[in-house]
């Protein structure tokens, strides 16, 4: 699933216009950006929800690692930690396992 039809999924309720947000993630660096939508997705978590899965198969291991920092440094936690937590099953062993790499 294309992550600008994940963002227009998501709640309204969110304090950002879809519009706003968008013009937001496009400002952030590349890092920042996937910091970003790895913690929306954490909060929202679906099994259709592919948002984590995209991250993890389509960033190379500098691209994730600089990613995991961003979330640390926005978030005073973990990338793993969220993923652990907010996921289950084999969606949690695969995204573990490709966030710990």
């Amino acid at each position: 699933m294309c992550i600008i039809f994940w963002l227009c999924e998501i709640d309204m309720h969110f304090e950002f216009s879809l519009h706003q947000r968008l013009v937001h993630l496009w400002t952030l660096e590349s890092a920042e950006r996937d910091a970003f939508l790895a913690n929306e997705a954490t909060k929202r978590w679906t099994s259709s929800n592919q948002v984590l899965v995209e991250l993890a198969c389509t960033r190379s291991s500098d691209q994730l690692f600089f990613a995991k920092k961003a979330y640390h440094a926005l978030h005073k936690k973990s990338l793993e930690e969220d993923v652990a937590y907010h996921t289950t099953g084999d969606f949690r062993k695969v995204l573990l396992t490709d966030s710990c790499a």
